[in-house]
Order: structure tokens, then sequence, then C-alpha cells
């Protein structure tokens, strides 16, 4: 996955997810990693958007290829994304996890 964000590729991905497995196209942004993972924000073509995809779960690397510059809206560099991402006001949240997401929870910070 390394090779595909460094040189600016498209690529068409297995992905398995907690309920599924599917086949997508994505443009990497970037990688960065976050309590022992590593995520690759990149655009969906399936999705038509940004999605987060877990680096581990990511199962094998169909295609690689270049993709048309400014065709996507993708930010320039993993920076530039995750300072769009970054919270700006706290807020309160009351949450109600499963059984599953308590373990979850007990096993991170």
């Amino acid at each position: 996955m390394f090779l595909v964000v460094i040189n600016h590729h498209a690529a068409t991905i297995r992905y398995s997810s907690t309920y599924s497995e599917s086949m997508r196209t994505i443009i990497p942004i970037g990688l960065y990693a976050m309590n022992g993972l590593w995520y690759c924000p990149a655009y969906c073509t399936t999705a038509k958007q940004i999605r987060v995809f877990r680096v581990d779960r990511i199962k094998e690397i169909i295609e690689e290829k270049p993709y048309p510059k400014g065709k996507y809206p993708i930010p320039a560099s993993i920076q530039e994304y995750l300072e769009k991402t970054e919270v700006k006001n706290d807020c309160r949240m009351k949450i109600q996890l499963t059984d599953i997401g308590v373990k979850r929870c007990e096993s991170e910070c």
C-alpha cells in the first residue's frame, strides 16, 4: 500500500470490513497510524467520497495505475486531510455500547 500512496496511484483493492468483503477503487491520500493500527484515507470511487480504510483489512491490491489529477476532490496531502478533519469544538455525547463495543473500549486507552 505504501508504494501506491507514494506513487500517487489509484488502486483497486479487495477490502474486508467487519461484516462483508468488497472490491473498491480508491485514490489514497496518505497513511497514518493511531492506537497501533494503520489507516489510509482515500477517495472511494464507489461511494464517491473520502473514506478511511484500515490497512490491515486490505486483503489484496488487484490493480494499480495513475489517476487523472484534478478529477477527484481529494486533499493534496495527508497533512491537509488531517487538518481539515480536526475537531475544533468539544461536544458532549451520550453513548450506549453493545457488549462488543464495551470490550473494544476496554482494550484501548
